[in-house]
């Protein structure tokens, strides 16, 4: 592990992953890029949403018979919420992605996918086989990252665009196609597989307390009245939220 204070406010800031250039500082949320022996401060990440996840930086947890620590975090938004991304390394230095969403949980690590298919492309419901599985695709989305906490394996540099197409199988495996870096001209299609769990499972430890918890989750809840008829509109995706339409007379509200 290599340690340095903030050169922005002194806090110490932690780099677990061996290959990591990149880390944003816990207190003032600079992001700092690792040099050969010292970091340097490279800008300002956006604060993560305040939320109810009992997860954070430092929960450890296990995965098929292997041990691992979240050291990282993405906060992606659409218009109906927003979701976390964790960014995990496991105990022989080698990362994975753990997501969470709506109470459910999936862990994936990198993989490879032959011939991708184009993102237009792409159906709900269409089966794409890698290795042997047969994959489903489940979901197919474009979103917005826009915020980062601790250590992460690429520059959290502002916001960006994500494209990507959700997999699973009847089996509970899970499998994700990033495209955001192929759409950006910046590298190629990304491929990440693993399973879902039920959140017993990963036998989680150094979880948030619940009172943290309760804080968090009302942080990110505000209520106001719908300026056209005076519905009562409550927000639970927090700062992030940007629109929203009211359920009463159908008012489109920007935030």
């Amino acid at each position: 592990m290599f340690r340095v204070a903030c050169p922005s406010c002194g806090h110490p800031v932690d780099f677990k992953l061996e290959s990591s250039l990149y880390s944003t500082c816990p207190s003032c949320q600079t992001v700092l890029m690792r040099t050969d022996l010292d970091v340097r401060n490279i800008g300002r990440a956006a604060i993560v949403q305040s939320d109810p996840s009992p997860l954070k930086i430092g929960t450890r947890g296990q995965f098929q018979g292997r041990s691992f620590e979240i050291i990282g975090r993405t906060q992606a938004i659409q218009p109906d919420g927003f979701w976390n991304e964790w960014f995990i390394l496991f105990s022989d230095q080698t990362t994975g992605w753990l997501s969470e969403s709506i109470g459910e949980y999936s862990l994936t690590v990198p993989g490879t996918l032959d011939n991708p298919p184009d993102f237009e492309a792409i159906k709900l419901g269409q089966t794409i086989t890698q290795d042997g599985v047969e994959y489903i695709v489940a979901n197919k989305g474009q979103a917005e990252v826009v915020a980062f906490e601790g250590e992460l394996n690429f520059k959290p540099d502002g916001s960006y665009d994500l494209y990507y197409a959700d997999l699973r199988t009847y089996r509970n495996l899970a499998a994700t196609i990033d495209y955001s870096n192929f759409k950006a001209g910046e590298g190629p299609v990304e491929f990440f597989y693993g399973t879902y769990q039920e959140f017993e499972e990963f036998q989680f430890t150094n979880l948030r307390d619940e009172e943290d918890i309760i804080q968090r989750e009302n942080l990110g809840t505000r209520s106001f009245n719908c300026p056209h008829c005076g519905g009562d509109i409550t927000i639970r995706s927090g700062v992030n939220a940007r629109s929203c339409v009211c359920e009463y007379c159908g008012s489109a509200l920007d935030l």
